[in-house]
């Protein structure tokens, strides 16, 4: 494809969501979206002495344990977040 075909397929797509949009009742639309929340935050660097072979570093074990929270707008309020976790 080229940079044309690419450039005429995102504007044939941002009119039609634009006729679209017209027809949406905005106060009976949910929109939301969901973001994952980890208990602990991975470490990606440490400070110590140059040249040691082991650097020991304190976790508590949760690095991989998380929850999804969803936040959400129900028309022109904001709805109250959910919280998804495993259990």
């Amino acid at each position: 494809m080229t940079d044309e075909c690419h450039v005429q397929r995102a504007v044939d797509y941002i009119q039609y969501l634009q006729a679209w949009n017209q027809h949406i009742n905005h106060e009976q639309t949910l929109l939301m979206d969901e973001m994952a929340v980890y208990f602990e935050d991975a470490i990606t660097q440490t400070v110590d002495t140059i040249g040691r072979q082991h650097v020991v570093m304190k976790s508590n074990g949760f690095a991989s344990v998380r929850i999804t929270v969803v936040a959400s707008v129900w028309g022109y309020e904001k709805a109250p977040p959910m919280v998804i976790h495993n259990a």
